[in-house]
């Protein structure tokens, strides 16, 4: 065979393999099309105790894989120190009354238990005294006294919620404290929260798209130093804690205040006193930087008003008005009030072109808060879709 016949094969053969790679690699090209064109990035923001937690929780139950049993006992120390936060607030509900308990054994026990916890493995077994402990509170004639004097303001706002804990401890505790116990989905999602210490990335797959949640939850520090890099997410979910609007926050550095707005301006705000802010205010300045960010110019927002049930029954004895002088309606009327602070938020949007879909949840109740966000992410490729179609504008 002559060199120049050689030559032409070996240049055949070359081209024919840069041909290979060159389909290989856009066929990947088109496949990461394909998949990203069916994948919904959304950001999770929140503000304080606005039930994220349960939120991402009750996705995961109704939408995931749930947990494996591994990742169910990893629970146990998280639910035990559950157990023990809610015995030393009640033990200082009882110091705050300025009161004794029936039995002066049940506040030694307590005592004891709360200034010097055993920590436990995911395997141990809960310390058997702390179920006759709780049998013991269950029927203490002070501390059920104090329990039904939710509307004094002697106590802290948290007060339904320590005894709903409380009370969830003893009705379980023949099975929380069996040597075999197994955490349920109950048991996670009242029970182990757990703080988060960075970004916590969910992924869920419905109706064949698949949405992909960035929760940054557990990402500290000023907001302008991290949040471009979300700028292409597909819309940004809010939650807010209705029950919020009475309850107050330590006036410290740190999320959401680092984050600038002209929010306490254009809400007729009154500054912080005693050191404290109003965690409604809080969560509706943190939501107006958000909305009208830079980085989220045309970004949609989906806004849930969660914690509908506490509410509802918080406004009984504790009026939206005494709190938030605008508002007009009826003071015990929940679909009302919540109808107010929807209207509050939307009106901190800026951009009257940028959608905002807001709805009431109750995580109490379970509420299918991803199949809400799933309709409104229809909703949303069908007006774009509309607009390519007719080149709106």
């Amino acid at each position: 065979m002559s060199r120049k016949l050689l030559t032409s094969c070996c240049l055949d053969s070359e081209r024919e393999r840069a041909a290979e790679r060159s389909r290989a690699i856009e066929a990947q090209l088109k496949a990461d099309r394909v998949k990203k064109a069916a994948e919904i990035g959304l950001l999770l923001l929140g503000g304080p105790k606005s039930g994220k937690w349960r939120i991402t929780s009750q996705m995961r139950q109704n939408y995931g894989k749930g947990y494996t049993n591994e990742q169910r006992l990893c629970f146990r120390p998280v639910i035990f120190e559950a157990l023990i936060k809610v015995l030393r607030e009640v033990l200082e509900l009882v110091m705050l009354s300025g009161r004794l308990f029936d039995d002066v054994e049940t506040e030694m026990d307590l005592r004891t238990t709360v200034l010097y916890p055993d920590p436990i493995s995911k395997s141990q077994p809960y310390p058997p005294h702390l179920e006759k402990l709780l049998a013991k509170l269950n029927v203490d004639k002070t501390l059920n006294e104090i329990f039904n004097d939710a509307s004094s303001n002697k106590y802290p706002n948290s007060l339904p919620e320590i005894h709903s804990r409380l009370l969830y401890f003893h009705t379980n505790a023949s099975r929380l404290f069996q040597p075999s116990y197994l955490p349920t989905d109950a048991d996670i999602l009242l029970l182990g929260k757990k703080s988060l210490t960075s970004l916590a990335e969910y992924s869920f797959v419905i109706n064949n798209l698949t949405y992909r949640i960035l929760d940054v939850g557990g990402i500290k520090g000023d907001r302008r130093k991290w949040l471009h890099c979300f700028e292409n997410v597909n819309a940004i979910l809010f939650i807010c804690s209705l029950s919020g609007y009475d309850e107050f926050l330590i006036n410290e550095p740190g999320p959401p205040s680092t984050f600038p707005t002209q929010a306490s301006s254009s809400q007729g705000m009154s500054p912080p006193k005693n050191g404290y802010r109003n965690s409604m205010m809080e969560t509706l300045k943190l939501f107006e930087a958000i909305v009208n960010s830079q980085w989220f110019v045309k970004t949609p927002v989906v806004l849930f008003l969660n914690k509908m049930g506490e509410f509802s029954n918080k406004i009984k004895t504790k009026p939206v008005k005494k709190h938030f002088p605008q508002y007009k309606g009826n003071p015990e009327c929940p679909k009302e009030s919540a109808a107010f602070f929807a209207r509050r938020f939307k009106k901190l949007n800026k951009n009257p072109k940028k959608d905002i879909y807001v709805h009431i949840t109750d995580t109490g109740k379970n509420d299918d808060v991803l199949g809400k966000v799933a309709k409104n992410i229809q909703d949303m490729i069908l007006q774009q879709n509309l607009k390519s179609m007719f080149f709106l504008v």
